[in-house]
């Protein structure tokens, strides 16, 4: 078997570089699909900038955005992974690390973007309350406040701050889970799935 190529001349990508298709497992969403990619070399999958073995490289954000073009075609889950190689190409162990690497490529973006969106909430959620917490103290400051300039100027500042913090807080929480939602929704379809490689 050939060793792992690490000085190959770097991956010009066009068009035709991938080519996709849908193969439905089933007629029930619960039943997922299967999704075919056709590579022309190992290198197509990863960053055509990164020298290091496949191991440890980094995928290629064209084989990734192409990977999620497909995936939102369907609110199916992803049941395996096939990327068509050719069979005068086929390596068994680089194949073997390609399909690890995958692995935990789609694990740790799993990760990730749920840790980013509880994170997100959870700011989210003390800034509603920061906010609630002192439109009430400027209520309260209102029913007391008899002429005192002290009490006048916090209500002054707390009121309109409270209602501030409370629509940004419910804008912010909007604007992430948006935008973190395709990310999200990506890497749970690809998390659990299978990855093989097969003759093009």
């Amino acid at each position: 078997m050939k060793a792992e190529h690490q000085k190959e001349a770097p991956v010009i990508y066009s068009d035709k570089a991938f080519a996709m298709q849908d193969i439905p497992a089933g007629g029930h969403p619960e039943h997922g699909r299967d999704i075919d990619i056709w590579v022309q070399k190992y290198d197509d999958i990863f960053s055509k900038f990164d020298p290091r073995p496949y191991s440890e490289r980094l995928l290629s954000e064209d084989f990734i955005r192409e990977l999620k073009r497909v995936c939102r075609e369907s609110d199916e889950h992803i049941n395996c992974l096939r990327l068509l190689v050719a069979p005068s190409i086929r390596n068994e162990i680089n194949e073997v690390v390609i399909s690890k690497r995958l692995h935990f490529h789609f694990k740790r973006g799993y990760s990730k973007i749920h840790q980013e969106v509880r994170k997100a909430r959870r700011r989210s959620v003390l800034m509603i309350a920061a906010g609630l917490l002192s439109v009430m103290v400027a209520t309260y400051i209102n029913t007391k406040k008899s002429g005192n300039v002290l009490l006048s100027l916090l209500l002054v500042v707390l009121e309109p701050a409270g209602w501030f913090l409370v629509w940004t807080s419910f804008d912010q929480f909007y604007a992430v889970s948006t935008s973190m939602h395709a990310d999200a929704e990506f890497y749970t379809k690809m998390v659990k799935s299978k990855i093989d490689f097969a003759n093009s």
